[in-house]
């Protein structure tokens, strides 16, 4: 008798979490005709840059770079065509020896 409440209750789990996951995975929607939805269309990575240096966590004796990247982003409205180009920086520790 537990098993069974036990598999029911994980059926019943699995099943709110299959009917949330559409809430979870939505693109964004258009700003323009406020109907569609943004989709990707093209990522471009600049190169990376050394903004400056910081001591190693491993051995204080050498430098480690930090370094940073523009990556640029367009989408285009399934809707109405819109495109939109989102800009935003990563950035990273490159270790120095």
């Amino acid at each position: 008798m537990r098993n069974k409440r036990i598999a029911v209750a994980f059926l019943v789990i699995l099943m709110v979490g299959t009917l949330a996951l559409p809430v979870f995975a939505r693109v964004p929607t258009c700003p323009e005709c406020d109907n569609g939805e943004l989709w990707p269309d093209e990522t471009e990575y600049l190169s990376w840059k050394t903004v400056y240096y910081i001591a190693c966590d491993k051995n204080p004796r050498y430098k480690d770079a930090v370094q940073e990247r523009i990556v640029r982003e367009s989408w285009t409205c399934n809707n109405c065509g819109i495109s939109d180009v989102r800009v935003s920086t990563e950035s990273r520790i490159v270790c120095g020896h």
